[in-house]
């Protein structure tokens, strides 16, 4: 027991001072890091603001118990213009029943926000929901 505690410090001793210890970058990589780093903007990420180089876009997708999640940077602009697309073919679809198709078009959190409820196609049960939210 005690060779075993003698050897534990000694691999202790050993490890410890090389962890946290990078080695230095070499002149491409300090040139390509400086370059990534000489001019970045703050992006908005989820809650968070993080300075990213001016090129990168951060736009991505995932599915989350079924729904899928999209991301797109636009201006408001474009996104105003592209809501009120979406609303004016929302509104155009009429269901083959005396049921509506859109049932709700409201903002969510503020005027930056917008979700509809709809049945999905003209031909769907009136039981059928698909939530679409833009913000």
């Amino acid at each position: 027991m005690k060779r075993l505690t003698s050897l534990l410090i000694v691999i202790h001793a050993l490890v410890l001072p090389a962890c946290g210890k990078t080695p230095p970058l070499t002149p491409q990589e300090q040139k390509t890091v400086n370059a990534l780093t000489s001019n970045l903007t703050p992006r908005c990420v989820g809650r968070h603001l993080i300075d990213l180089p001016a090129g990168v876009t951060v736009k991505g997708s995932a599915t989350v118990e079924s729904a899928r999640l999209e991301t797109k940077i636009m201006p408001l602009d474009a996104f105003n213009e592209e809501i009120s697309a979406r609303e004016a073919e929302l509104k155009a679809v009429k269901s083959m029943d005396a049921h509506p198709f859109l049932y709700l078009n409201l903002p969510a959190w503020d005027e930056h926000s917008r979700y509809f409820m709809h049945r999905g196609s003209e031909r769907s049960h009136i039981a059928n929901r698909i939530l679409e939210g833009y913000r």
